[in-house]
């Protein structure tokens, strides 16, 4: 019986001990040939036992599956063919490593996830690190290639796995160890390198039920810095695997170079929309920034990416901003185009830095939402300058349209009465002084309320309306004499450039030429009734002003001339007026025209709520009211205003003066436990280191039935000892002011007779808030507290100003 020999034999090509006793062997029995010598009979007998060694190694390790052994793939392993004299490269290939290569591959003893399953399967893969060995390896003897790489093997298994193409083996079996040996298990290999380098394809077929496509593809690049090349190749732009901020991109799992992509740096998502708004201006040279900007959730090394160039960006809104900025196809396009500019200067405006351009623009523009302004130190000033001015022009053409202040209130819903558009152009004038140079258009409204273009207007320095009054009366004839067409409307007091002043001079002028060449005409009682009731009231206004009309009208100044400018039908009017005046002074109880001017000027201050305080500063006559149904200090601005309107602000001003009560216990350490939003708040704490929980209860009394007896919030703090039993229960009374932004009563506190006697009552229980709310915005802007508002008086911090508790917040401690 002849052994197979051992000694020598270790890189025998099979991957089983064969033992025949009919094995020719060579001389020194180390192996035997198998060469493709036809007149060699050892090897002729050595190629027949090898043939049927092969079927017998099938049948073998079919029965060791069946018999349900473990770890097969130590008898699946095939030393790597090492070229000998002995035996034929070609002969040993097809007849040894083919053949049983076929057998191997499409055993299902492979363990995987979805049960066993054969090499041969189509999505069966076998992962490999990058370091694998050259398919030429010269060592006969090989090392398992992942020893020592566990943590890559589970992280590369892990990333085939959750895909839906690909299987990979379960566990620790070395798989990749044991069909190394057969050349046709390199097109099942799969590596690091080529995961990453068909990474869209692999997050198209993930399998999201195990794991996340953005995670899959952090883990992958993770992973990828681990290994040297893949590191240098993704640098250097060679690798798609950067997701970008765009949505569409991550829907069809599109990926990026490191040399098409930036980092974020933190650009405002805002300025991020804008962009893509004005993208739309043209399909061909967009700069489609979501697509170059890195996803923010996305992990890379600090120095692995450059940051998006700001200046781009502004460069980019800057030109497209503008109105000037050509189009292409802008007749087909235009509503398109029209509203991406709308919407992109809106964004602008409403992130910008000029608050005032953005408040001003806030009460004409639609959907013009509050947002954290940008500064300019990062993206410069020059596309906010381009977005205003686009703006500005762009109202211009809005206003115009409008024709008349009673057409801007019904164009802006905003604007509720002709005060508030005449303020509004104020605002809007003083925004286009740092932005324009002139102001084209029919903006500026005459004081018949007519929007003209300011070149047309003078401004009024008259100081006599009668004057005005005559002057219309001659307008039938010569439209010169419109004199209020052609002055600006007085409440307007900001231009952009200079315009000519119109005096009681440059109506006087006029009127007597008129007066002159009626009287040269004819008899003026043969004029028309108007005619005369003109000269009439010249006449009047002559004998009240004498000392300017020896100025103004010195043909008319003697008492001679005096008697041509009156009628009969004149005269009648005069004396009826002169009854009637004298009927008022009667009532007044006054003998002159001048006492009756005192006697109502002092019920005037008498009545006046707020009328003929001294403001802060000490001047007279501080603009403004006070709304005491609803604590409301409101500047000029509101006045008239609706009862919905004041209400609206007294109820802001009161839930913001709630929001910040809240706020302060969170800051203390209270934590909230329960709400109701806008009413009841419950929190809970302690608010020193004795052990005593505290509970607090804040509620909003005037919430739902707006009349309390006297305070709006009340805070109840209830102390509770370590055995958890309550030991005192502390209440504390908030009464809330609310003033406006325009208010120049701001620092005026009112008080009830229900809210003083409360807080005499109370003491240091008992606060006044003192809040600022900004209409415009909805919110609040700042909130003050006055305690125990009683001692406040005697430390003359607040100063009685008339009778009944009516005080002035004194800012001298």
């Amino acid at each position: 019986m002849r052994i197979f020999p051992l000694i020598g034999a270790e890189g025998f090509p099979f991957p089983v001990i064969l033992n025949n006793r009919n094995f020719k062997v060579n001389e020194p029995r180390s192996g035997i040939t198998l060469v493709d010598n036809e007149t060699s009979q050892d090897a002729k007998a050595n190629k027949d036992i090898m043939r049927k060694a092969v079927a017998m190694y099938e049948r073998f390790l079919k029965d060791a599956l069946a018999s349900g052994y473990g770890d097969l793939e130590n008898i699946v392993e095939i030393p790597d063919w090492r070229e000998s004299k002995e035996m034929s490269t070609a002969w040993v290939k097809a007849n040894i490593y083919d053949a049983i290569y076929r057998i191997v591959s499409v055993v299902p003893m492979i363990k995987t996830d979805r049960g066993e399953m054969a090499l041969a399967d189509i999505n069966v893969v076998l992962p490999t690190p990058v370091e694998y060995p050259a398919d030429n390896m010269e060592s006969v003897i090989r090392i398992d290639p992942w020893d020592g790489q566990g943590e890559k093997k589970a992280v590369l298994s892990e990333l085939l796995s959750v895909g839906q193409s690909y299987t990979v083996p379960a566990g620790d079996e070395h798989w990749l160890k044991a069909f190394s040996g057969y050349e046709q298990h390199r097109q099942k290999r799969m590596t690091l390198k080529e995961v990453v380098e068909k990474a869209a394809e692999f997050l198209a077929k993930l399998d999201e039920g195990k794991m996340s496509p953005f995670m899959w593809l952090q883990k992958l690049y993770d992973a990828c810095l681990e290994e040297k090349s893949l590191k240098t190749d993704i640098a250097a732009g060679q690798i798609a695997i950067f997701p970008s901020q765009d949505e569409d991109d991550w829907k069809k799992k599109k990926l990026y170079t490191n040399a098409e992509i930036y980092l974020d740096n933190d650009i405002p998502e805002i300025l991020k929309d804008v962009t893509e708004e004005l993208d739309r201006l043209s399909s061909s040279d967009g700069i489609v920034l979501r697509k170059s900007l890195l996803h923010k959730d996305f992990k890379i090394g600090q120095k692995e990416m450059k940051p998006y160039p700001a200046e781009r960006i502004s460069e980019y809104i800057s030109l497209r901003a503008a109105r000037s900025y050509k189009v292409q196809n802008y007749n087909l396009y235009s509503y398109a185009y029209l509203n991406a500019w709308h919407n992109a200067w809106n964004m602008l405006v409403a992130c910008g830095p000029d608050e005032d351009f953005y408040r001003m623009a806030a009460r004409v523009r639609d959907g013009l939402e509050a947002y954290e302004p940008i500064g300019t130190n990062t993206f410069g000033k020059s596309m906010w300058k381009s977005t205003y001015c686009s703006l500005l022009e762009e109202i211009a053409s809005e206003v115009e349209a409008a024709s008349s202040l009673d057409g801007l209130t019904q164009k802006y819903s905003a604007l509720q009465d002709t005060d508030e558009v005449c303020q509004w152009i104020n605002d809007y004038v003083n925004c286009g002084k740092n932005y324009l140079s002139a102001m084209s258009g029919n903006i500026y409204p005459d004081q018949k309320g007519w929007l003209r273009n300011l070149f047309a207007l003078y401004k009024d320095t008259m100081k006599y309306e009668e004057l005005k009054d005559i002057m219309e009366v001659f307008s039938d004839q010569d439209n010169e004499y419109a004199v209020r067409e052609k002055l600006l409307d007085k409440r307007i007091v900001n231009t952009l450039q200079h315009i000519q002043n119109y005096s009681d001079g440059d109506a006087a002028s006029k009127i007597g030429i008129r007066v002159d060449t009626l009287l040269a005409t004819g008899s003026l009682s043969q004029a028309s009734d108007h005619y005369q009731e003109a000269c009439g009231k010249l006449l009047s206004w002559i004998r009240t002003h004498m000392e300017e009309a020896r100025t103004y009208f010195p043909s008319y100044y003697s008492e001679e001339n005096q008697m041509k400018l009156l009628t009969p039908h004149a005269a009648v009017l005069l004396q009826r007026k002169a009854d009637d005046m004298e009927d008022i002074m009667k009532e007044f109880g006054v003998s002159t025209a001048e006492d009756l001017k005192k006697k109502i000027k002092k019920l005037r201050d008498q009545y006046g709520y707020l009328d003929g305080e001294e403001n802060e500063e000490g001047s007279d006559a501080a603009t403004g009211g006070f709304c005491p149904e609803y604590d409301v200090f409101y500047g000029s601005d509101l006045a008239g205003a609706s009862e919905d309107v004041l209400r609206e602000i007294g109820i802001g001003g009161e839930r913001y003066a709630l929001k910040k009560v809240v706020e302060y216990m969170k800051e203390q350490g209270y934590g909230l436990i329960s709400e109701e939003p806008g009413r009841r708040y419950m929190l809970s704490g302690t608010s020193d280191g004795s052990g005593k929980r505290e509970q607090i209860e804040v509620f909003y009394a005037d919430n739902e039935n707006y009349h309390q007896a006297g305070y709006d919030i009340k805070v109840t703090v209830s102390v509770y000892g370590d055995d958890g039993a309550l030991e005192e229960t502390k209440v504390y009374y908030l009464e809330v002011k609310t003033h406006t932004p325009t208010s120049e009563v701001r620092n005026r506190i009112v008080l009830s007779d229900e809210q003083m006697i409360l807080a005499a009552s109370e003491g240091e229980r008992y606060s006044i808030l003192n809040v600022g709310y900004d209409r415009l915005i909805k919110n609040g802007t700042d909130i003050t507290e006055l305690k125990d508002p009683v001692s406040l008086i005697g430390k003359r911090r607040l100063v009685n100003l008339r009778k009944g508790y009516f005080f002035h917040v004194n800012r001298v401690a």
